[in-house]
Protein backbone atom coordinates (compact mmCIF):
# COMPACT_ATOMS: atom_id res chain seq x y z
CA UNK A 1 0.00 0.00 0.00
CA UNK A 2 1.15 3.58 -0.75
CA UNK A 3 0.41 7.02 -0.02
CA UNK A 4 0.56 10.14 -2.45
CA UNK A 5 1.82 12.83 -0.82
CA UNK A 6 1.86 16.45 -3.19
CA UNK A 7 3.91 19.14 -2.11
CA UNK A 8 5.07 22.24 -4.23
CA UNK A 9 6.20 23.44 -0.98
CA UNK A 10 9.80 22.28 -0.38
CA UNK A 11 9.72 24.33 3.01
CA UNK A 12 6.61 22.64 4.33
CA UNK A 13 8.32 18.78 3.75
CA UNK A 14 12.22 19.87 5.31
CA UNK A 15 9.93 21.26 8.37
CA UNK A 16 8.11 18.21 8.75
CA UNK A 17 10.88 15.96 7.97
CA UNK A 18 10.24 12.81 9.91
CA UNK A 19 7.32 12.16 6.77
CA UNK A 20 10.23 11.17 5.18
CA UNK A 21 10.91 8.21 7.26
CA UNK A 22 7.64 6.28 6.38
CA UNK A 23 8.24 4.20 3.38
CA UNK A 24 4.46 4.23 2.75
CA UNK A 25 4.44 7.79 1.76
CA UNK A 26 5.36 8.93 -1.59
CA UNK A 27 6.07 12.09 -2.08
CA UNK A 28 5.81 14.44 -5.48
CA UNK A 29 7.71 17.57 -5.45
CA UNK A 30 9.07 19.74 -8.44
CA UNK A 31 9.58 17.64 -11.44
CA UNK A 32 6.97 15.24 -10.80
CA UNK A 33 4.06 17.74 -10.07
CA UNK A 34 4.92 18.73 -13.57
CA UNK A 35 4.72 15.89 -15.07
CA UNK A 36 1.87 14.90 -13.49
CA UNK A 37 -0.04 18.24 -14.72
CA UNK A 38 1.01 17.42 -17.78
CA UNK A 39 -0.80 14.08 -17.52
CA UNK A 40 -3.67 15.60 -16.60
CA UNK A 41 -3.90 17.94 -19.40
CA UNK A 42 -3.86 14.80 -21.67
CA UNK A 43 -6.34 12.85 -19.17
CA UNK A 44 -4.20 10.62 -18.67
CA UNK A 45 -4.12 9.71 -14.98
CA UNK A 46 -3.11 5.56 -15.08
CA UNK A 47 0.15 6.65 -13.12
CA UNK A 48 -1.85 6.97 -10.29
CA UNK A 49 -2.86 3.46 -10.22
CA UNK A 50 -0.49 2.55 -7.94
CA UNK A 51 -1.29 4.27 -5.35
CA UNK A 52 -4.38 3.76 -2.04
CA UNK A 53 -4.70 7.41 -1.58
CA UNK A 54 -3.80 10.95 -2.61
CA UNK A 55 -2.76 14.10 -0.27
CA UNK A 56 -2.55 17.26 -2.09
CA UNK A 57 -1.78 20.87 -1.58
CA UNK A 58 -4.86 21.71 -3.87
CA UNK A 59 -3.94 25.75 -4.41
CA UNK A 60 -1.30 24.67 -6.43
CA UNK A 61 -3.65 22.87 -8.81
CA UNK A 62 -6.00 24.75 -10.93
CA UNK A 63 -10.18 24.07 -10.81
CA UNK A 64 -9.87 22.18 -13.58
CA UNK A 65 -7.32 19.92 -12.62
CA UNK A 66 -8.64 19.48 -9.35
CA UNK A 67 -11.81 18.21 -10.75
CA UNK A 68 -9.87 16.10 -12.74
CA UNK A 69 -8.22 14.64 -9.89
CA UNK A 70 -11.34 14.56 -7.81
CA UNK A 71 -13.30 12.84 -10.69
CA UNK A 72 -10.78 10.09 -10.94
CA UNK A 73 -10.60 9.36 -7.10
CA UNK A 74 -14.51 8.73 -7.12
CA UNK A 75 -14.74 6.70 -9.97
CA UNK A 76 -11.89 4.33 -8.46
CA UNK A 77 -13.22 5.09 -4.70
CA UNK A 78 -9.76 5.92 -3.79
CA UNK A 79 -9.29 8.19 -0.80
CA UNK A 80 -8.47 11.90 -1.56
CA UNK A 81 -7.37 14.82 0.89
CA UNK A 82 -7.49 18.60 -0.50
CA UNK A 83 -5.13 20.41 1.54
CA UNK A 84 -4.56 24.49 1.74
CA UNK A 85 -3.48 27.60 3.51
CA UNK A 86 -7.14 28.84 2.65
CA UNK A 87 -9.23 26.65 4.37
CA UNK A 88 -10.51 27.41 7.88
CA UNK A 89 -12.36 24.35 8.85
CA UNK A 90 -11.91 21.23 8.04
CA UNK A 91 -14.51 19.21 6.47
CA UNK A 92 -15.40 15.04 5.33
CA UNK A 93 -17.44 13.71 3.21
CA UNK A 94 -18.00 9.90 2.29
CA UNK A 95 -20.62 9.99 0.71
CA UNK A 96 -19.46 8.95 -3.11
CA UNK A 97 -15.89 8.86 -1.88
CA UNK A 98 -14.11 9.27 1.33
CA UNK A 99 -13.23 13.04 0.60
CA UNK A 100 -11.52 15.69 2.95
CA UNK A 101 -10.64 19.29 3.16
CA UNK A 102 -8.27 20.39 5.61
CA UNK A 103 -6.12 23.66 6.58
CA UNK A 104 -2.36 23.01 6.20
CA UNK A 105 -1.38 23.75 9.26
CA UNK A 106 -4.08 21.23 10.87
CA UNK A 107 -2.97 18.94 8.27
CA UNK A 108 0.94 18.79 9.13
CA UNK A 109 0.37 18.24 12.50
CA UNK A 110 0.74 14.85 14.80
CA UNK A 111 -2.29 13.93 13.27
CA UNK A 112 -0.46 13.45 10.35
CA UNK A 113 1.98 10.87 11.70
CA UNK A 114 -0.80 9.18 13.80
CA UNK A 115 -2.99 8.77 10.41
CA UNK A 116 0.23 7.30 8.62
CA UNK A 117 1.49 5.05 11.33
CA UNK A 118 -2.62 3.55 11.73
CA UNK A 119 -2.68 2.72 7.98
CA UNK A 120 0.34 0.89 8.27
CA UNK A 121 -0.48 -0.95 11.18
CA UNK A 122 -3.82 -1.40 10.12
CA UNK A 123 -3.57 -1.56 6.01
CA UNK A 124 -6.66 0.64 5.93
CA UNK A 125 -7.08 4.22 5.57
CA UNK A 126 -8.97 6.55 7.83
CA UNK A 127 -8.99 10.43 6.52
CA UNK A 128 -11.13 11.42 9.78
CA UNK A 129 -8.26 10.55 12.04
CA UNK A 130 -6.23 13.84 9.92
CA UNK A 131 -9.54 15.79 11.17
CA UNK A 132 -10.13 14.81 14.84
CA UNK A 133 -6.49 12.43 15.37
CA UNK A 134 -7.19 9.02 17.24
CA UNK A 135 -10.37 9.93 19.24
CA UNK A 136 -12.15 10.85 15.89
CA UNK A 137 -14.93 8.05 16.76
CA UNK A 138 -15.50 10.02 19.99
CA UNK A 139 -15.63 13.48 18.71
CA UNK A 140 -18.61 12.17 15.48
CA UNK A 141 -20.43 10.34 18.90
CA UNK A 142 -20.25 13.64 21.27
CA UNK A 143 -21.56 15.60 17.80
CA UNK A 144 -24.00 13.20 17.40
CA UNK A 145 -25.35 13.90 20.94
CA UNK A 146 -25.18 17.59 20.48
CA UNK A 147 -27.41 17.15 17.68
CA UNK A 148 -29.94 14.85 19.41
CA UNK A 149 -29.67 17.61 22.56
CA UNK A 150 -30.32 20.29 19.73
CA UNK A 151 -33.80 18.36 18.97
CA UNK A 152 -34.37 18.14 23.02
CA UNK A 153 -34.24 21.64 22.68
CA UNK A 154 -36.43 22.39 20.04
CA UNK A 155 -39.34 19.62 20.81
CA UNK A 156 -39.63 21.36 24.47
CA UNK A 157 -39.59 24.99 22.98
CA UNK A 158 -42.71 24.21 20.81
CA UNK A 159 -44.11 21.95 23.18
CA UNK A 160 -44.06 24.56 26.34
CA UNK A 161 -47.47 25.77 27.05
CA UNK A 162 -49.29 22.57 25.44
CA UNK A 163 -48.21 24.27 21.45
CA UNK A 164 -47.89 21.82 19.27
CA UNK A 165 -44.48 19.85 17.86
CA UNK A 166 -43.65 20.84 14.55
CA UNK A 167 -40.37 19.21 14.39
CA UNK A 168 -39.64 18.36 10.62
CA UNK A 169 -39.19 14.95 9.49
CA UNK A 170 -35.85 16.39 7.89
CA UNK A 171 -34.74 17.80 11.14
CA UNK A 172 -34.90 13.92 13.00
CA UNK A 173 -33.48 12.14 9.89
CA UNK A 174 -30.39 14.17 10.19
CA UNK A 175 -29.62 11.51 13.63
CA UNK A 176 -29.60 8.69 11.34
CA UNK A 177 -27.82 10.28 8.64
CA UNK A 178 -24.83 11.08 10.67
CA UNK A 179 -21.39 9.97 9.95
CA UNK A 180 -21.70 8.69 13.51
CA UNK A 181 -24.70 6.32 12.82
CA UNK A 182 -22.40 3.49 11.92
CA UNK A 183 -20.72 3.52 15.05
CA UNK A 184 -23.54 3.07 16.64
CA UNK A 185 -24.42 -0.89 18.09
CA UNK A 186 -27.80 -2.10 16.29
CA UNK A 187 -30.23 -1.72 19.15
CA UNK A 188 -29.34 1.91 19.28
CA UNK A 189 -29.54 2.28 15.71
CA UNK A 190 -32.95 0.62 15.70
CA UNK A 191 -34.01 2.97 18.44
CA UNK A 192 -33.03 6.39 16.40
CA UNK A 193 -34.73 5.04 13.18
CA UNK A 194 -37.73 4.44 15.37
CA UNK A 195 -37.24 7.97 16.39
CA UNK A 196 -36.79 9.29 12.93
CA UNK A 197 -40.15 6.82 11.78
CA UNK A 198 -42.23 8.09 14.28
CA UNK A 199 -41.56 12.13 13.37
CA UNK A 200 -43.28 15.06 14.83
CA UNK A 201 -45.41 11.93 16.33
CA UNK A 202 -43.02 11.79 19.37
CA UNK A 203 -45.65 11.58 22.10
CA UNK A 204 -43.58 12.73 25.31
CA UNK A 205 -40.08 14.29 25.65
CA UNK A 206 -38.81 11.25 27.81
CA UNK A 207 -38.47 9.23 24.24
CA UNK A 208 -35.70 11.74 23.21
CA UNK A 209 -34.49 11.87 26.72
CA UNK A 210 -33.96 8.62 27.38
CA UNK A 211 -32.27 8.04 23.87
CA UNK A 212 -30.05 10.47 24.88
CA UNK A 213 -29.45 8.65 27.75
CA UNK A 214 -28.40 5.48 26.01
CA UNK A 215 -26.18 7.14 23.48
CA UNK A 216 -24.47 9.07 27.02
CA UNK A 217 -23.60 5.06 28.23
CA UNK A 218 -22.74 4.12 24.79
CA UNK A 219 -20.20 6.81 24.51
CA UNK A 220 -18.94 6.09 27.97
CA UNK A 221 -18.04 2.54 27.04
CA UNK A 222 -15.97 3.47 24.26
Amino acid sequence: MKILLIENRIERLEKFSKIKEYKIIDIYTGEKIKKLKEKIAENNLESLNSYSAMMLHSSYFTQSERSKIKNYCQNNKYPLVFFSGGISQATYDSKKFPFLNIGVKDFYSEKLIQFIQHTEQTGTIELRLLQFGPEWKLSLLYDLRNNLSNIIYQYESQTKNNKICTLSLSELEKLNQHEAFELLDEVLKEKFNHICKVGSKIDHISSLEELKKELNEFIKAQ
